[in-house]
């Protein structure tokens, strides 16, 4: 008696709030590994900060980060234009979005304390990812922050999910963006591999890998943080 009486005040519970919330248009929420990541991401940003998130589509990186950011100043760009914005919360200004070939970010030098570049290197030939790389690194003051597809090696598992990933985004990116250069020679590396890459870079003076496998839903994702000169 006493399991269904509970079921039923959760019924009610359920329902109340869903007619109750009728006609309520939230902000598009974040899943939680989401702000962990961003959580993490923010302990390298300091207040007040003007940040670029080269990739970063609707804005929604750069929303989880003013929850953790007081005063972040947001501009993001893409390949392509997001259907629908993600609207700030109280405390964060409204962020830019614009569009850019992919390439070139139309930026002048050192005009952002931080650039982030999240989960799009993968998507890029070698050539391509170093070009974005360099121009990242160019309207970046302070530091570059990537989040990457990475591990410290990659079984046959991750080769075939690696695979599968490229190829789904290529047909999703393809479809959105003249800009969007489809490549099958993907740029999935290891950790050693992109440190390898990362200090290679003439402007930055430090690197970090930070996995974060403890707080995402896959152990796959790892924050690169590129400390300047």
């Amino acid at each position: 008696m006493r399991f269904l009486i509970r079921h039923f005040l959760q019924m009610i519970q359920f329902f109340g709030a869903l007619i109750g919330n009728m006609g309520w248009k939230p902000r598009p929420s974040s899943n939680a590994h989401d702000l962990l990541k961003a959580a993490w991401i923010s302990k390298f940003i300091d207040d007040d900060s003007r940040v670029l998130d080269v990739g970063g589509g609707n804005g929604r990186r750069l929303s989880d980060l003013s929850l953790y950011v007081r005063d972040l100043n947001g501009v993001s760009i893409d390949v392509y234009e997001p259907e629908q914005i993600v609207l700030p919360i109280d405390t964060m200004k409204a962020p830019e979005i614009s569009t850019f070939d992919g390439i070139s970010i139309p930026f002048s030098e050192n005009e952002f304390d931080v650039v982030l570049v999240c989960y799009v290197l993968h998507h890029l030939s070698e050539t391509h990812s170093q070009k974005l790389l360099a121009n990242a690194t160019s309207v970046a003051a302070k530091r570059v922050i990537l989040l990457e597809d990475s591990r410290p090696t990659f079984d046959l598992p991750y080769r075939l999910r690696n695979w599968a990933h490229a190829t789904e985004s290529n047909l999703l990116y393809e479809a959105r963006s003249d800009d969007f250069a489809r490549n099958f020679k993907h740029s999935f590396k290891t950790h050693n591999q992109w440190e390898e890459v990362l200090k290679g870079l003439p402007s930055v003076k430090k690197v970090q890998c930070v996995p974060l496998d403890q707080i995402s839903r896959y152990r796959h994702h790892t924050m690169f943080v590129l400390d300047l000169n």
